[in-house]
């Protein structure tokens, strides 16, 4: 099977010297080739330049992971974030990156959040992103019309 298609906006502004993209539990960010999604690995193949796309997880041990799969531990240029946006001693790596980011891709993520907890982390995506028309808050989620939370 084929891989998904990059949208061909997103990987246009993947090669512009001045564009971040954050990819918010990323886990070991690779292609899931049941959706169409936006993937570090899959945008830097593309030719986004990889010092430009940010990552993001609450444990080391995912990006490890990634770097062990494809095998590109010493060639990647992207910064992965390690941890817990909610915890005010961890988070100031993600607060320097307010108001930096273009695009943020967040894929079954929020679902991993209560309600409250959800609501917060829209908010704190939200001030991930540059203040212009363009930027972009994309992924995939799943939910269910009863609550289970």
């Amino acid at each position: 099977m084929a891989p998904p298609k990059v949208s061909p906006q997103i990987k246009a502004r993947g090669k512009d010297v001045d564009w971040y993209k954050a990819d918010i539990g990323e886990s070991v960010s690779q292609l899931d080739s049941s959706s169409r999604i936006i993937d570090i690995r899959k945008l830097v193949f593309d030719g986004a330049p990889s010092e430009n796309i940010l990552g993001a997880d609450l444990r080391p041990e995912f990006i490890d992971l990634g770097y062990d799969l494809f095998c590109d531990r010493d060639t990647l240029k992207s910064k992965f974030l390690i941890g817990d946006v909610f915890d005010q001693t961890t988070c100031s790596a993600f607060r320097e990156l307010d108001g930096k980011i273009n695009i943020v891709y967040a894929a079954s993520f929020f679902h991993l959040f209560n309600w409250e907890d959800q609501l917060g982390m829209t908010e704190r995506v939200v001030r991930l992103l540059t203040p212009v028309e363009g930027s972009l808050i994309l992924g995939r989620q799943m939910g269910n019309v009863n609550s289970g939370e």
